[in-house]
Order: structure tokens, then sequence, then C-alpha cells
């Protein structure tokens, strides 16, 4: 929240840890991992885009579509954000 967004306003209420391993597109033969610190936040007061930010906005679950996702889509079914 501090580094990404410049947000000192939030309160962190629980915590989980994800773990995806999937074949590498840029060592073929190789797998990538990714590992995810997810955080459930409160923000208080407003998130101001900042300049690294092409588009910064809020969606609802019901607003979010598959193609949206691309590699993330278990990620995004893991935190039951898609269906």
């Amino acid at each position: 929240m501090k580094d990404q967004l410049r947000v000192d306003g939030f309160t962190a209420t629980s915590s989980r840890v994800l773990s995806y391993a999937t074949p590498s597109d840029w060592y073929p033969g190789k797998v990538h991992w990714d590992l995810v610190f997810v955080y459930d936040v409160d923000i208080r007061g407003p998130v101001r885009k900042l300049p690294w930010w092409k588009e910064l906005r809020f969606l609802g679950g019901a607003e979010l579509q598959d193609a949206d996702f691309g590699w993330n889509d278990d990620f995004m079914r893991d935190l039951e954000l898609v269906g």
C-alpha cells in the first residue's frame, strides 16, 4: 500500500499466501513460480492515481471477465473474484 499506492491510512485485517507453478514462457523446459502474498485491506481516505499507473480503478466482481486476467486466471479464481 505504501510502496505502490503511497497510501498511509489503511488497516490490513488478514493475509494468506498462494503459490503457482507453470511452464516458463521465457525459458522453455523450465518452471516459472509465483509466490503471492494477499492482504484484505481497509483504506481510509482517497487513493490517487500516481504517474507510474497507466490506469487505476476499482472493479466489482460482476465487472470482471475471464479475458481480463490471462495467466492470472487461477489467482483470480482462488480469490473468488471470478466464477
